[in-house]
């Protein structure tokens, strides 16, 4: 296979993309990367050239989707997944057609089969009364052996499953190597952060855009919950916090400044940073990481940092995935989460080790090379 096109649209779908270019470079594949929308600027962010898919067709209209992989002729279609864009599932069907091999990867642990399905995820609670699956690649790559098993409960075919890793992470475990070697000062001195400052950064979810008050609170309720803790954390220990907010990569409009205005306590300074802000720096000099279930909650734990999954007001199943796997316990009550933040603080916690499988992208070319013929030259 001499041509491989590879897309996404989501954030989370382009990390799992970027890392398998220079792989496959290196096999002498010729490489078409498209993009549309928010992973476009993921590409850019590492220095990846791309073609915007819009530019060429109406990637909305299946029959354009369907023209644009005739003319391209790859041998091979490797994408990520969605939440809302269905790009990627015309993709597979196009491709199906012309009996083109297509690979898909998931990035997360949550919402199997609904990126499969004729809904968005922002219409997930009708998906939950049928669970079919119209929109299928060749195979599907998934994390780790709970992922398949996950994947299968929830009606995705067994035989469709391979388990690779997840690429992007490939990139956290090299730059892990690296961390201890990286000197955080002059990036929190550009911020503002003082040396001796506990810093947390608070991710972003944003999941109030796809699902509204569905779960019982939104990224508001629970950023209120977090700094009403801080609050009197930083008051009964007199300790200095400076709290990073990273907004979602999806979040257009400043969600956060209208909440810590009006608030008033001189120990804790508040930081809103670009929502392309360099990920790998905002775990690096943090001390904590708190969140709802972000994926970069995941990758803090992989590096070694403490982190905090807060679900207050929780009223159906839980949206971390490391709860369900009783790895880590997110926090559903005001005063366990100010008792969390000062074990923290305290240094009291013990570490979750959170083992993944390594060279994720290497896994995922091999074995589509096996089921489909050699890959490259």
């Amino acid at each position: 296979m001499s041509k491989v096109l590879l897309f996404s649209h989501d954030f989370g779908g382009a990390n799992t993309i970027i890392p398998l270019v220079k792989k496959l470079r290196k096999r002498n594949c010729n490489v078409l990367l498209y993009g549309k929308n928010y992973s476009l600027k993921k590409y850019l962010a590492f220095g990846l050239d791309s073609k915007n898919i819009d530019d060429e067709i109406n990637s909305e209209i299946y029959t354009d989707v369907l023209n644009f992989v005739k003319k391209e002729k790859p041998d091979l279609i490797i994408t990520g997944t969605s939440a809302e864009d269905f790009t990627e599932k015309y993709l597979w069907i196009a491709a199906n057609s012309l009996k083109i091999p297509t690979c898909a990867i998931l990035d997360q642990w949550m919402n199997y089969g609904v990126r499969f399905s004729k809904y968005p995820v922002s219409l997930i609670e009708e998906y939950e009364k049928e669970k079919k699956h119209d929109y299928m690649p060749s195979k599907i790559a998934v994390m780790d052996d709970y992922a398949k098993k996950e994947a299968i409960l929830e009606g995705l075919d067994e035989d469709k499953i391979i388990i690779t890793g997840q690429p992007y992470f490939d990139l956290l475990l090299d730059w892990k190597k690296s961390i201890t070697k990286i000197n955080f000062n002059s990036l929190k001195s550009k911020l503002g952060i003082n040396q001796s400052d506990f810093v947390i950064t608070y991710i972003s979810d944003y999941i109030s855009s796809i699902y509204g008050n569905m779960f019982g609170y939104t990224d508001l309720t629970v950023f209120q919950e977090l700094i009403n803790a801080l609050d009197i954390v930083a008051r009964d220990k007199n300790i200095k916090i400076s709290l990073i907010i990273k907004r979602h990569p999806t979040e257009e409009n400043d969600l956060y400044t209208p909440l810590i205005k009006n608030f008033n306590n001189k120990n804790i300074k508040f930081i809103l940073v670009d929502n392309l802000y360099n990920p790998f720096d905002l775990i690096g000099m943090s001390d904590l990481l708190c969140g709802i279930s972000s994926i970069m909650l995941i990758e803090s734990l992989i590096i070694g940092k403490p982190i905090i999954s807060i679900q207050i007001g929780l009223k159906r199943k839980s949206f971390f995935p490391l709860d369900s796997r009783g790895l880590v316990k997110s926090i559903m009550d005001s005063q366990d989460l100010i008792q969390k933040i000062i074990s923290i603080i305290e240094n009291k916690e013990n570490r979750c080790e959170f083992n993944i499988l390594s060279d994720a992208a290497s896994n995922l070319i091999n074995k589509l090379e096996v089921l489909y013929g050699k890959i490259g030259s």
